[in-house]
């Protein structure tokens, strides 16, 4: 068998997608083909252990928890944010009642009352200013002022509610480690069960035998296609023309290019086949926004056309 001809996708997306018509194809012919290594009950197994088993709905998927993880380490991150900005609230407020005691700039009494760094300015991280704050109103406290709420007690919150965040945080990040390792070592495994699943139906199946199509598969026999067109352009070239060029597709022989009315559900308009990869589409509807398509070919098949829109001169 060609391996080319049946590759594995790399995104989590087509493994998926082609992990589902995999386990169709178990389901439908596994017993008859003889499958006895990659069973539609081990298929089905990598897939849930990924997606989660909707027979059992309370049970996440790996990615299902990933995403979770994800979502915790965000509001983690949130929180942190919303407790330092709590706290620096709470500093301008303080440092703004103890001017008219301690001086308007810094100077030796704001030192000798325990803030030692030289500047009145908060900082980004406010946990250090906060506990002097705590240290100076509990040393001072008829300088506390309860209707503003700038006394000791609180400061002492906002100190506590900084490090439970901040505690929140590196938890929340190791989780998610641990969630993306286990989401990738699924995805790895589901990619594994379906390089197995190949490597057994090659064993099993005729080069020409229909039922590779059943389990998601080119026969062996249809050989390679191209792959997809990349790199599209799409240059205006004067009144009701368009410059078509495109990047070199691996395997092609030619190209096919096409364009059709953006929205519209008519068939698209042929331009020919091409093997320099580019053309000069004419006589198109000036002002028209248009999408053009190429797609590559060769003996084993057309791939989907890449496409691209623009408006006509």
């Amino acid at each position: 068998m060609n391996m080319n001809t049946n590759t594995i996708p790399n995104t989590q997306q087509g493994l998926l997608t082609l992990a589902l018509k995999v386990l169709a194809g178990a389901q439908d012919s596994g017993e008859e083909v003889g499958l006895e290594q990659n069973t539609e009950v081990e298929v089905a197994a990598d897939i849930h252990d990924l997606t989660g088993n909707p027979a059992t709905p309370l049970v996440p998927g790996k990615q299902a928890k990933l995403n979770a993880a994800k979502e915790a380490r965000t509001t983690a991150r949130q929180n942190v944010r919303t407790s330092r900005i709590a706290g620096q609230d709470y500093c301008r407020l303080a440092i703004g009642l103890l001017k008219p005691i301690l001086g308007t700039s810094y100077n030796t009494a704001w030192t000798a009352a325990g803030f030692l760094k030289p500047s009145l300015a908060v900082p980004d991280q406010p946990m250090a200013m906060l506990m002097q704050f705590r240290q100076y109103f509990n040393a001072h406290a008829a300088h506390e002022n309860a209707l503003a709420n700038v006394t000791a007690a609180r400061a002492q919150t906002l100190v506590t509610n900084l490090q439970a965040a901040e505690l929140a945080v590196g938890a929340a990040e190791a989780a998610y480690v641990v969630a993306k390792v286990n989401r990738d070592e699924s995805i790895a495994n589901l990619r594994a069960r379906l390089m197995g699943t190949r490597t057994e139906l090659d064993q099993l199946l005729e080069d020409d035998d229909g039922r590779w199509y059943e389990f998601g598969f080119r026969r062996p026999a249809d050989g390679t296609m191209p792959s997809l067109v990349p790199d599209l352009v799409l240059t205006p070239a004067g009144t009701s023309m368009v410059l078509v060029r495109w990047g070199l597709a691996s395997l092609a022989e030619n190209y096919r290019v096409k364009w059709r009315l953006s929205g519209s559900a008519a068939e698209p308009t042929e331009v020919g086949l091409f093997t320099d990869r580019q053309c000069s589409i004419t006589g198109l509807p000036s002002g028209a926004n248009i999408v053009v398509g190429v797609s590559a070919r060769n003996d084993s098949g057309e791939t989907t056309p890449t496409e691209a829109a623009i408006t006509v001169g």
